[in-house]
This record gives structure tokens, sequence and C-alpha cells, in this order.
């Protein structure tokens, strides 16, 4: 029967205005998404063929969208929130999306697609179907965000200990450069280092780069040291040994620090000079213990990987382990890592529990599901936000394929605002015709001339 005939006859059938409004709803729903631009039109397509069983069942059923839990609802939102997921017929992926798509059609346009167990069918089948097909992606998901959560554990906790730092008695804060590299990445070497020894029960771990802190502080005291400068020039190799030590465990590049390590050089070297203590051979800063480097050598260690750590790094897996933002995000934050929920991410098949919306600093907000075009690598990429961290510090895109792209805060705020995340939907299709629908459609209460309010 064709489609404007079996919408005259459902409209004729209806005993209610109820029914009849539903059905004029469904039909509006049904033409927005089948014309939304965000969808590809193969998807658009399948979703207009699939008017008929969605007109029965609000014959039938029409109250069925306001049930945020009714299959055919659900079928929808589903369908229409994983076609956001490709922005070209050519995306990874995509060809097998539509097969799933044509399959669900094929089901719908068999009968009893008016009926609402036929329509949980339909779902359970294309939900399965995608789970099996995601499977990998899911736990490699999985393994990023506990490595990201891990990632913010440390943040919170060198936030504190940068704290500490500021409060000890022999800190002195007149040199801005030594003092921004203590409460900077130290912190945050001295924070994994603090994690592991508290979490390991064999007593291997021990907190070498805690005492190098002292040490390190003591030599910058010119008052100790022009007491006992022989014992400054013993110390000078072993602290920069375990200061390059520390910035290596983060996979930090020493080129980060070469401020600092200028700066420590000159201030180790003015305190021996004038004690007529000869400084050491082996300390030259950033150059591993008896293995000095020429000025050549430095500058291509110093200069290694700059282009590497820019803020389009930001976009790649853990980059975010080097940002030392958390102070920018969380002042006076303090950590509780008991109340830190390993993972929190959906497994496939499931319905995710969107959350409501997270504040991405100043007026942009982003909501978890969100759909964006990111540009990584000089490539623009369709990517969900699928995961904020506790502290809202971390965020986590994926894109179709299981390609995930983490970010801090200030990051994802700064790519924001330069249009290098544009985003694509914050509430899905479905949102973006509800008003319309609800103007046209009682959706279900059935009396004549009442609207229902639970659209």
């Amino acid at each position: 029967m064709p489609l404007t005939q079996l919408r005259e006859q459902l409209k004729l059938d209806a005993k209610s205005l109820g029914q009849s409004r539903a059905i004029d709803a469904v039909s509006l729903l049904i033409e927005k998404m089948a014309n939304d631009p965000r969808l590809l039109a193969p998807v658009q397509q399948v979703i207009a063929n699939a008017e008929p069983a969605f007109l029965r069942l609000a014959f039938t059923a029409p109250r069925f969208f306001s049930d945020k839990s009714h299959p055919a609802r659900r079928l929808l939102e589903t369908i229409a929130s994983k076609s956001l997921a490709f922005a070209t017929e050519g995306a990874p992926g995509f060809a097998e999306f539509l097969r799933d798509l044509q399959g669900v059609a094929g089901l719908l346009a068999a009968g009893g697609a008016n009926d609402t167990q036929h329509f949980a069918n339909v779902l359970s089948d294309f939900e399965e179907k995608s789970a099996l097909r995601h499977a990998a992606e899911y736990e490699n998901r999985r393994g990023t965000t506990q490595a990201l959560l891990e990632v913010e554990q440390r943040n919170i906790l060198a936030l504190k200990i940068s704290t500490e730092i500021l409060a000890r008695t022999d800190f002195v804060l007149a040199n801005q450069t030594i003092a921004a590299f203590l409460t900077g990445p130290w912190s945050q070497v001295l924070a994994k280092e603090r994690l592991a020894v508290e979490s390991d029960r064999t007593g291997v771990h021990k907190a070498i780069f805690s005492l190098t802190l002292g040490e390190l502080l003591w030599s910058l005291d010119a008052k100790q040291t022009s007491s006992h400068p022989k014992r400054l020039a013993k110390l000078i190799p072993s602290i920069l040994e375990r200061l390059q030590g520390g910035l290596l465990s983060l996979d930090s590049p020493l080129a980060d620090s070469r401020a600092f390590f200028e700066e420590l050089s000159t201030i180790h070297q003015s305190s021996l000079n004038a004690s007529g203590v000869p400084v050491p051979s082996n300390a030259t800063p950033a150059t591993p213990v008896r293995n000095r480097k020429t000025k050549m050598e430095l500058d291509g260690l110093f200069g290694a990987g700059d282009s590497a750590h820019g803020l389009g790094s930001g976009l790649a897996p853990l980059k975010a382990q080097r940002s030392s933002s958390i102070k920018d995000v969380l002042p006076g934050a303090e950590p509780r890592f008991q109340n830190t929920q390993p993972f929190f991410d959906t497994a496939p098949g499931e319905k995710p529990a969107l959350e409501p919306k997270e504040r991405v600093s100043g007026s942009i907000e982003l909501q978890l599901g969100a759909w964006v075009d990111l540009l990584a690598d000089d490539e623009w990429f369709r990517a969900q936000l699928n995961w904020i961290s506790r502290y809202r510090t971390l965020f986590m895109f994926t894109s179709p394929g299981g390609r995930t792209h983490s970010m801090t805060e200030p990051l994802l705020h700064y790519f924001l605002l330069q249009g290098l995340v544009k985003v694509i939907s914050q509430e899905g299709v479905l949102d973006g015709v509800k008003l319309a629908a609800r103007r046209n459609s009682t959706f279900g209460d059935g009396q004549a001339g009442k609207k229902s309010s639970r659209f």
C-alpha cells in the first residue's frame, strides 16, 4: 500500500484523537530524520522506508514515543546515534553498519511490525550485531580510560605535592624557573613515585626521587653550599642523574625542562666557583652521568621530539600525561582516590547512561555522547565524547574503528574556540525534532483535545 494511502487509512480507522495525532507526529518525525543533513543518504533512505512500521505502531500504541524505554523509540534513537559516527559513506565501518541497517529494514517490513515485542526483537538483534563487531574497540577503550584515570590521580596528587613543596622551610621561591619546575614537572614525578610506593606490597619501589628533592633544595641554598662545597660537588652528578631519570619515567622530553637545567647549572657553578672547588666533569645539565656529550649532541637531545609534543599531541592517546594544567582546573582540590571509579563506559550493546551536561571551560559545554568533528594529525575525524574523568580534567573521544583521542580540559577548550573541534550533535538526532513533533501530537493520552507533556 502506498505510504500516503496508508496514512489516510490509519487516520480513518483511528478511534481517538490521540491515535490520529500520533500518526501525524510519527510522519513528521520520520520526515525530519529522513532529511537530516547530518545523516548520510543511505541512512536517510532506510529511515524513510521504515515509516510504515512506525505508523502502524503509532496506531496500536500511540503512547510509544512518550516512553523512553519503549523498544521502538530506543531503536530510532540507536539508529540515529550510531549513524552520526559516519561523516562519509567511505568512512571505516560504514558498509558494515549499512548492512545491519538494511537488516533492520527487512525485519520492520515483515509482518507483525506493529507489535511492541517485534520492535524489541529487532532492537536486540541490531545491538547484538553491533556489540560483536565492536567488542575489540570496547576493550581498547576500556584500557585507555583506565590509563587516563591513573593520569588524573597523579595530576591531583601532584597538585597536593606542589603545595607541600611550597610550604617547605628549605624552599626558596626567589628563582621562578626553579620554582616552576619543582611545582610542575617534578611534582608529577613525585606523585607517580608516591602512588607506586603506596600500591607496592613487595617493597620494590623506593622513594628515590623524594630524597632527591631534599638534596636539590640543599644544593640551591648558598649559605649551606658555601660551607660544604665539596659535598655539593659530590652531589651534583647524582642529582642530575635522578632529575633526568624522574623526567624520563614520565616520558617527558628533557627539552621541556631545558631552562631549568640551564638555571640549575648556573647556580651550581656559581657556588663552586666562589669556593674554588672545580666543577665536576659530569655535571653538565641533561647529560647522563659518565657519558658527557658534546654541545652539538646536547642541542640535538634538547631539540628531539619538540614537534611531536605541541598542541596537536593532546589528541593522541595518553598525551594528557604531560599536562600540568591541573592547577588551573582544580585549585585547592584534594585527592579522593578511594572514590575514583575505574571505568565509567558502557559495554557493547548497552545504552549509554548520559549524564547532565558537563562543563567545559567558559561558556562552551559538551555532553557525554556528543558527536564532534575533530582535527588530528592534519586529518578530520568524526568522534564521540564517551568518557569524562571524575574531576572533569580529561576527556576522551572515540572514532569509528576504535581510535581514541584524549585531551585535557584547557586543550579541549582551546580546540573548541579555534574550530579544531566542531560539535555535530549534542543531544542526538531525535531531540532536534521533538519540539516540532510535540506540537502536532498527543503522543499518548488518547483523549481528544488533551496534549501530552511527556514527549
